[in-house]
């Protein structure tokens, strides 16, 4: 029979290791990303922009301008709505085309961020996300 100090040291550890793995879940959720970041939840009914698929919408998030974009039922893209080209003007989506513009230099970027053409050399910033339930979680990097 185990002594009341022996049940004890099982429990700790069990709650131990279900700490950690409740604290090291949501950044695998999220994939790889920044070392450093925010999570930063959001109702999907307060979303409604991007309900349907190819919906989108720009927030501000934690001071950042973020372009949202409903990719799939199951997945949303987070962007800086910012162009990377001189960091002065916000990006507008084409949903027909699936890219970026950007109306201050012409430059152009797809899904994955990748400059298509103009004077934009550096990708849109992307931003890790996950829908779990009900809400968009989002992970930014600290300013």
């Amino acid at each position: 029979m185990k002594t009341k100090n022996e049940e004890r040291r099982k429990f700790l550890g069990v709650a131990s290791v279900a700490a950690v793995g409740l604290a090291v879940c949501p950044i695998r959720l999220l994939e790889a990303g920044p070392a450093k970041g925010k999570l930063v939840a959001l109702p999907m009914s307060s979303l409604e922009k991007i309900a349907k698929i190819e919906g989108h919408m720009v927030l501000e998030l934690k001071g950042r301008a973020v372009y949202l974009v409903r990719l799939s039922k199951k997945k949303v893209g987070a962007y800086s709505a910012i162009c990377s080209h001189e960091k002065k003007c916000i990006v507008s989506y084409t949903p027909e085309r699936k890219q970026f513009d950007c109306h201050c230099h012409k430059s152009s970027f797809n899904l994955k961020g990748k400059p298509l053409g103009g004077p934009a050399t550096e990708p849109l910033e992307r931003f890790p996300t996950a829908i779990k339930g009900e809400k968009l979680i989002i992970k930014l990097p600290e300013l």
